[in-house]
């Protein structure tokens, strides 16, 4: 009789991070943060005009697309580090949010943003509550993970 153990791996790759993920790039995260940004940019410059209200907002679509799919999944990787847990979950929201908003800034302060504070004050605001959701939920899920691998396995053996 040979006892069968569930295992659960989680790093399958070297570009998996501990819940089985790409720990580099998380594309949907990206699209998502780059349309709400990009809106939200749009309407902070259409006072200016629809042409640098579109450049502001496909600047602010284009670069949220990139550095969001990173520092989401900067902030998961930091937030699922299991040896620290509160130094985690401070790094897991200090750490992207302050890359975030700097890049942010960096971005608009080039030429054809009219507004680069006013349209950096958006990532201020919505990083660090996006970083906390998404910590929390990145956490339960590497939670549930474990136990479903900690479980015993309860096939009948003969």
């Amino acid at each position: 009789m040979e006892e069968n153990k569930q295992t659960l791996s989680f790093a399958e790759s070297p570009n998996q991070n501990a819940l089985g993920k790409n720990k580099y790039f998380d594309p949907i995260m990206g699209m998502v943060g780059g349309l709400i940004m990009g809106g939200i940019v749009y309407i902070i410059n259409s006072d200016h005009g629809v042409g640098p209200a579109l450049i502001a907002a496909a600047k602010q679509t284009t670069y949220t697309f990139f550095a969001a799919g990173f520092t989401m999944k900067l902030s998961e990787n930091l937030a699922t580090y299991p040896r620290n847990r509160q130094l985690a979950n401070l790094a897991s929201v200090v750490i992207p949010t302050i890359v975030t908003v700097g890049l942010t800034y960096v971005v608009h302060s080039l030429k054809g943003t009219p507004e680069p504070f006013e349209s950096t004050i958006p990532a201020m605001i919505l990083s660090p509550l996006g970083f906390i959701w998404w910590n929390y939920k990145k956490r339960k899920q590497q939670k549930a993970m474990l136990a479903v691998a900690e479980k015993p396995n309860l096939k009948h053996q003969d």
